[in-house]
């Protein structure tokens, strides 16, 4: 994409990355595209999105883990807005030790911040179970850019 005078700078796409609370995830399907809105966490330039074990989503990412990512903020009058896209190809993490410090990362991010283990041993939580049917999918950008606009009205 080419540099415009509306382009995001890095640290301006790292903070809107690291601030948004939905990101959209677009995957390549047999019979096509295909987006889901997602609850992410940007972490030392990779998106970590949570998600089931099973589904559309998983099954799209272990035959094609080329992905698409979006992220944007938009008033609804269209006066300001901010759009971060990413290229990138996905990871499906399974491993509990692997999967937890991102776990921990949307306890913080979603919920309130506290250790993965006390969050665990909250009343109706079954932490094996869970983890069991969780997976992390980790992104990590091949091509990401971002534009901004405002204007007075």
């Amino acid at each position: 994409m080419s540099k415009s005078k509306n382009a995001m700078s890095s640290d301006e796409i790292d903070q809107f990355l690291t601030c948004a609370r939905v990101g959209r995830l677009g995957l390549c399907l047999d019979d096509g595209p295909y987006i889901v809105p997602v609850g992410y966490v940007y972490d030392k330039g990779k998106i970590a999105i949570h998600s089931c074990v099973a589904g559309t989503k998983m099954k799209a990412l272990k035959s094609k883990p080329a992905i698409c990512f979006e992220v944007d903020e938009t008033f609804s009058d269209t006066s300001m807005y901010k759009s971060v896209i990413i290229k990138g190809t996905a990871e499906i993490l399974d491993k509990p030790n692997d999967m937890i410090p991102y776990l921990q990362l949307h306890i913080n991010k979603y919920r309130i911040p506290e250790g993965f283990e006390p969050y665990m041993k909250k009343p109706g939580r079954k932490r094996d179970e869970e983890l069991a049917e969780v997976r992390i999918i980790l992104i990590t950008p091949i091509e990401m850019s971002g534009i901004k606009f405002g204007r007075v009205i």
